[in-house]
């Protein structure tokens, strides 16, 4: 079985429970130290998730398989 970790709030202040708003750099490396011990190898981003994908690109040390998701494309031409 795969578990993949959502990365919301390490963006922004995100979640009905969540007391403590953004996680430091510091709670994050923790986190994905603690998600890699424990055999989850995906996280899921997203563009709207604030800063979650620079974030996840400077602190993770490439130890994840990163899933992003973007809004839909209406056309072709750019």
């Amino acid at each position: 079985m795969k578990i993949t970790l959502g990365t919301v709030q390490f963006g922004i202040n995100y979640g009905i429970s969540n007391q403590h708003g953004v996680p430091s750099d510091t709670e994050l490396k923790t986190i994905f130290k603690v998600a890699k011990s424990s055999g989850i190898q995906q996280l899921d981003t997203a563009k709207a998730y604030g800063n979650s994908e620079e974030r996840i690109g400077k602190l993770s040390n490439s130890k994840f398989d990163i899933i992003t998701k973007f809004p839909n494309v209406a056309s072709e031409k750019i």
